[in-house]
């Protein structure tokens, strides 16, 4: 709560800040006023959360990776100038208020940690390495993570030689490549931050 200029209090100034800078960017869009229905979570680096099917959501800013089992049924509720189904989205909306859903990680070693929801579709794998990390070649950082399905890795920060079985390939922020799950163990060798979309 913060005083406004007339001195008067002001509940919820960070959902009032939301709506102010929905309408600007969409202005008339019906979902500005479903912004303020719904949960506004800010997460830090390293936090994860997962929302089942049935829970409109939007992204607002910042650097976030989104994963999703594949689906050809993504349902919009505003916020865009694609196609918005009222009747559909109320049949399948969770309306039920539920706590933020955070997902811990399992870290398997320092630097490469694993976010697993309760689904068999997808996991997220988080390798982080600084300069200051332990550098077994050559002055390098190494971590490892084995596969056991298909994965996209991509890199949001600095740069990492990952070699599977076959193949190595580098990366650097921007870039990602497609692994097949023949690749085994993959090492990532590097500075920086890469994600590995893959199966649990």
């Amino acid at each position: 709560m913060y005083l406004a200029g007339g001195g008067a209090a002001i509940r919820f100034p960070l959902e009032l800040a939301t709506v102010r800078d929905l309408a600007v960017a969409y202005p008339g869009d019906p979902g500005i006023v479903i912004s303020l229905l719904t949960n506004r979570v800010s997460l830090k680096r390293g936090e994860v959360l997962y929302l089942p099917a049935g829970n409109i959501h939007a992204y607002l800013l910042g650097l976030g990776i989104e994963l999703m089992a594949a689906s050809d049924n993504v349902l919009r509720g505003g916020l865009t100038p694609k196609h918005i189904d009222v009747d559909e989205l109320l049949d399948v909306l969770e309306f039920s208020p539920v706590p933020v859903p955070y997902l811990a990680p399992i870290v398997h070693t320092p630097g490469v940690s694993e976010y697993r929801p309760d689904v068999a579709d997808f996991a997220l794998v988080h390798i982080e390495a600084s300069a200051d990390a332990a550098a077994p070649v050559a002055g390098v950082p190494m971590r490892q993570f084995t596969l056991t399905g298909p994965g996209i890795a991509l890199c949001t920060a600095g740069g990492f030689l990952v070699a599977g079985a076959t193949a190595s390939v580098a990366l650097k922020r921007g870039e990602s490549v497609y692994i097949t799950p023949e690749e085994g163990t993959l090492t990532f060798a590097g500075v920086g931050d890469v994600f590995l979309a893959t199966t649990p």
